[in-house]
C-alpha cells in the first residue's frame, strides 16, 4: 500500500462513490499509539445537500477511514459506509 502523509489530506475535496461532493477535509483524527488514521472531519461543502450524515458538535461531518474507498487528487468515501455511521 502506497504511503500517504496526513498533511496531505487536510483541505481536500471529499466526495461521496456517487459523485456528490461533501466537503473538504478539516481535521484528521488518528489513534496516537500507532499513528493510524480512525477518521476524518470534513467541512460540509455549501451545496450540499441535507442529508443524514454523522455530524461531531462542530457540525464537520465524520467519516471513519473504513468509509474511504480511495485517496488521489481528491477522497472518495462510500456513501452507504458513511450514512451507516
Amino acid at each position: 500500500m502506497e504511503k500517504i502523509f496526513a498533511s496531505s489530506l487536510s483541505g481536500k475535496i471529499v466526495s461521496s462513490d456517487k459523485g456528490e461532493v461533501i466537503g473538504k477535509v478539516n481535521d484528521i483524527l488518528f489513534k496516537a499509539e500507532t499513528g493510524e488514521i480512525t477518521m476524518l472531519l470534513v467541512q460540509p461543502d455549501k451545496a450540499l445537500q441535507e442529508k443524514a450524515y454523522p455530524r461531531d458538535e462542530n457540525g464537520l461531518i465524520t467519516v471513519p477511514f473504513t468509509a474511504i474507498n480511495a485517496i488521489g487528487e481528491f477522497v472518495v468515501v462510500s456513501e452507504e459506509k458513511l450514512l451507516r455511521g
